[in-house]
């Protein structure tokens, strides 16, 4: 469900000719490990080894898409929607099962901007 979101999230930014400004942005970080050995309870002629990819080693993975348009008389309006990511699974709410498949639980807001400031 969440990769055919994703994909009507994409198509409408590609092809919506009302957007100005619109940019799909993410990190991803994954990891190998490699371990050997890693309990050390075990005789030295017995070699136990673990492989494994990681996600989120250094940053968290995460996407998103933000944009603005030009309404006129110096008014902007603009929005971002941002989730996290599981790299490693594709999975976008990293497992936590109280948000129901909540896609964009990073951030989620819309804006307006003009000579009053921003709201």
């Amino acid at each position: 469900m969440n990769k055919k979101i994703l994909a009507a999230a994409a198509l409408a930014i590609v092809s919506g000719s009302a957007m100005a400004d619109a940019n799909l942005y993410g990190i991803i970080d994954l990891s190998v490990a490699n371990i050997s050995n890693a309990s050390g309870t075990q005789p030295a002629s017995v070699t136990q080894t673990l492989s494994a990819m990681g996600d989120g080693l250094w940053l968290p993975s995460l996407w998103g898409i933000k944009g603005s348009e030009d309404m006129g008389d110096g008014m902007t309006a603009h929005f971002n929607l941002e989730s996290n990511l599981t790299a490693n699974t594709g999975n976008s709410n990293l497992g936590i099962s109280s948000l129901n498949g909540a896609l964009f639980i990073r951030a989620s807001n819309v804006g307006i901007k003009g000579d009053f400031g921003d709201i």
